[in-house]
């Protein structure tokens, strides 16, 4: 319940405003909310550490793309097991 009053993450509305002015001011305005009106300077710098990382981060991997490797297969295939396993006997 406590999650419905807590702010959007700075990171997530660069990342869907596409670091557009107004995703840049709504980013400054949360971490303002949670820094303090006082450190406005931090604030822009932190923005701007963000929209780097964001911008050589590239893009996200796909689903598919991600369960790719033969090593997540097979994790995922033995979690799904084990999942499987303690449904069916009541565990």
């Amino acid at each position: 319940i406590g999650f419905m009053v807590l702010p959007e993450s700075p990171r997530y509305i660069l990342l869907r405003g596409g670091g557009d002015d107004e995703s840049r001011h709504k980013a400054e305005d949360v971490l303002n909310e949670l820094r303090g009106k006082g450190a406005a300077a931090e604030v822009r710098k932190e923005v701007d550490a963000v929209l780097e990382s964001l911008r050589e981060s590239g893009v996200p991997p796909t689903l598919r793309e991600a369960l790719r490797p033969r090593g997540v297969q097979r994790a995922l295939v033995l979690g799904m097991s084990l999942q499987l396993l303690q449904q069916f006997s009541g565990v």
